[in-house]
């Protein structure tokens, strides 16, 4: 329970909806991200599944952590 409390606080501070995808401005790798209920998923366009990502909490409310929205 507490898992989705804390995905839906940093969806509000960064602003994203549920499976709207973005990217780290800073981001290198082609790749972008989405939150579901319980966890932030990394999407790697040539994989065949979605990982969990291993993006730091502290990074996510860091100040320094900025997103842009992916078009599709």
């Amino acid at each position: 329970m507490y898992n989705r409390l804390i995905i839906f606080l940093i969806r509000r501070k960064l602003g994203v909806k549920k499976y709207q995808d973005f990217r780290f401005k800073n981001q290198k790798a082609r790749g972008y991200y989405y939150f579901d209920s319980f966890h932030l998923i990394k999407v790697i366009p040539d994989s065949i599944c979605d990982v969990e990502s291993g993006v730091s909490l502290n990074w996510l409310l860091s100040d320094e952590c900025e997103i842009e929205f992916t078009i599709c």
